[in-house]
């Protein structure tokens, strides 16, 4: 009977961007990936969207297990698809053409473990790690353009 409404904590702070106001949440990224991988046949140990503000895009960084062999194109494509899916403000924001399409990239291996060291030589306790899984390009002062692989 008189029961208060039930209120989901979702998130607050990091792991929230928007570019033309479509606000994008870490879990709705992170469910973006693991449906694309599962789509592609894929497997994806690390990965980091970022959102590039100047190119009005999200840039996937995917390091895909050795076995994976991806198709650009249909990757690209499903990224897009699924954000849409997950998020109707970036689906009309990419209707409207003010958002670019979601674009992967590929990452040499090893990449995830020199990011790690990179964010524990800036003072991250690694017993305390939680890599933050969506964040502004141009806040993130490790070169994810040197680790790039060509695949």
């Amino acid at each position: 009977m008189h029961q208060a409404p039930l209120i989901e904590f979702i998130q607050k702070g990091r792991g929230v961007t928007y570019i033309t106001g479509e606000k994008l949440y870490e879990k709705q990224t992170t469910r973006t990936t693991a449906d694309t991988a599962k789509q592609c046949s894929l497997s994806i140990p690390f990965f980091i969207p970022l959102a590039d503000r100047s190119a009005s895009r999200y840039e996937f960084y995917l390091e895909l297990a050795a076995s994976s062999t991806p198709n650009l194109q249909r990757l690209n494509r499903l990224l897009d698809e699924n954000l849409c899916q997950q998020n109707e403000e970036y689906k009309q924001k990419r209707a409207s053409g003010r958002l670019k399409p979601a674009e992967a990239r590929f990452l040499k291996s090893g990449t995830a473990t020199r990011f790690l060291e990179h964010l524990v030589k800036r003072g991250q306790k690694e017993g305390q790690f939680k890599v933050q899984c969506l964040a502004y390009k141009d806040d993130v002062d490790f070169d994810f353009q040197r680790y790039l692989a060509a695949k």
